[in-house]
């Protein structure tokens, strides 16, 4: 099956069209983003920055999992880390992520 399918309604081609421009909207300013605190959005390949968004520490401040990409073989993720963010003074804590898949973001 080819995407978009054929047989498309006016509803659905405006929602794609639409989808397409805040796609691309999005994508620019991630990359100004980027550029604004002297990273190369170009540097690393599409899906290529890998993130855990959960939420670990509710704060002051807040702050979210250090995993740095999904590994795993099902629903959770497996991944070791170095936690410079919790160091206690003997150095980084090593964690292990273990949350879901959807709470994993690419770029």
């Amino acid at each position: 099956m080819s995407y978009p399918p054929d047989g498309l309604t006016d509803e659905q081609r405006r929602a794609l069209a639409e989808a397409a421009r805040l796609v691309g909207r999005a994508r620019t300013e991630a990359a100004g983003l980027l550029t604004r605190v002297g990273l190369d959005p170009d540097a690393a390949p599409l899906g290529a920055l890998e993130f855990c968004t959960e939420v670990v520490s509710q704060g002051p401040p807040q702050r979210t999992c250090g995993c740095p990409a999904f590994r795993g073989d099902s629903d959770f993720c497996f991944s070791r880390y170095l936690d410079y963010k919790a160091d206690t003074g003997d150095g980084p804590v090593v964690r292990t992520c273990g949350h879901p898949l959807k709470s994993h973001e690419s770029l």
